[in-house]
C-alpha cells in the first residue's frame, strides 16, 4: 500500500490517456500527480458528491468581508 498525503493539491476529474475517466490530483508544492482511473459509475458517483456540497460564500468570516 501506498499513502500520500498532498495538503494543497488541486484535484479535478478528467479523461486519462485510455478514454476513461480519472481523478488527478496534483500537488502544489512538489508536483508530484497521482491519477485514480475510474470506470463510467465511479465517475458519476465521484462528480455528484463533489457538485451536491457545493456552497459559495459571500461573506467569509475573519477575511475582512464580514465587515
Amino acid at each position: 500500500m501506498i499513502e500520500l498525503t498532498m495538503t494543497e493539491a488541486d484535484i479535478g476529474i478528467g479523461d486519462a490517456p485510455n478514454g476513461m475517466k480519472c481523478i488527478a490530483a496534483t500537488d502544489r508544492r512538489s508536483g508530484i500527480r497521482v491519477i485514480i482511473p475510474l470506470d463510467d459509475q465511479a465517475a458519476k458517483a465521484v462528480t455528484l458528491k463533489l457538485s451536491s456540497g457545493l456552497i459559495l460564500a459571500t461573506k467569509v468570516p475573519g477575511n475582512g468581508g464580514d465587515r
